[in-house]
């Protein structure tokens, strides 16, 4: 809701479906087999990762969480009651997965065409030109773009044309979360209590996905509907910050939530689907249905 980008930006959603409907679904798997106890669960995890990986070859990044969960289950778990359903979800997986790759073996060399195989200098084991341009000279840092994107997000919601990115609601989460997680940290330097470390991890994964963002290609070329990759370093600071409230005092907790549920109410406000949505019914409907 933070990032109401359904009218204004929606034309790169065509694979990206597909593929994060499979790594939710190996998501949700792996945290059953994880926090339930429940091996059949790493087959259906396997299975989901190897369909995402049919479906985008970023998806290959994901499979580090499949080992995760299995060596998580594993220690949770009998080794050997593990071994059946990770063979199983390993084969459905191959099955899903490999066409796809062995055709791009055979006819380029290089199972991951049209990305760049390791140490590659040249032919299509280097990948194609285009993408070599991508990966180098299209990213926040490489495009010296990092001040541009400080003044979009910056900029005044109502004054945005087509609010793609977290904006105000970022940039306050994040200050918000460093300031408060030392301060966190600070009150218990005793001993480091569960809130303290959570709020820690969360501000650490924030900051991490913050700079995936500034070094990840094309977002110094769109610099301002780009910005929406910011959203999951958004909501991990906002969870962060969540998770140092309950430290506080309450009604310092109401303060801050009622920050932050303006600013998406002000950045909601300005978005042309809403505008819209109040004259046209269908939108009302389609809203409403939605929401349901």
């Amino acid at each position: 809701l933070a990032c109401p980008a359904l009218s204004a930006y929606v034309t790169p959603a065509y694979v990206e479906v597909a593929m994060t409907f499979a790594l939710c679904v190996a998501l949700c798997a792996s945290a059953r087999a994880v926090a339930s106890r429940n091996a059949g669960a790493l087959a259906p995890m396997w299975l989901a990762l190897g369909l995402a990986a049919a479906i985008k070859v970023t998806a290959l990044a994901y499979l580090p969480l499949g080992v995760l969960a299995t060596l998580f289950g594993m220690r949770a778990l009998q080794p050997r009651d593990c071994l059946r359903p990770c063979a199983i979800g390993l084969l459905l997986a191959a099955a899903a997965a490999s066409p796809w790759y062995l055709h791009n073996l055979v006819q380029c060399s290089n199972p991951l065409y049209p990305a760049a195989l390791p140490g590659a200098d040249d032919g299509p084991a280097a990948g194609t030109v285009a993408n070599i341009w991508a990966v180098r000279e299209t990213s926040v840092l490489s495009q010296a773009a990092l001040s541009d994107v400080l003044d979009h997000l910056s900029a005044r919601p109502w004054k945005v044309r087509y609010p793609l990115g977290p904006g105000w609601l970022f940039l306050g989460a994040l200050a918000a979360a460093l300031v408060l997680t030392a301060w966190t940290l600070a009150r218990s330097r005793k001993t480091v209590q569960t809130p303290a470390r959570a709020a820690l991890v969360l501000t650490a994964l924030s900051l991490t996905s913050t700079l995936l963002y500034l070094l990840s290609p094309w977002n110094g070329v769109f610099r301002e509907a780009n910005t929406r990759f910011l959203m999951p370093a958004a909501i991990t600071a906002v969870i962060a910050v969540a998770v140092c409230c309950s430290q506080l005092h309450a009604w310092l907790g109401r303060i801050l939530g009622a920050l932050g549920v303006a600013l998406m109410l002000v950045t909601l406000g300005t978005a042309r689907f809403v505008r819209d949505g109040v004259i046209d019914l269908w939108a009302v409907l389609a809203v409403i249905l939605f929401a349901a």
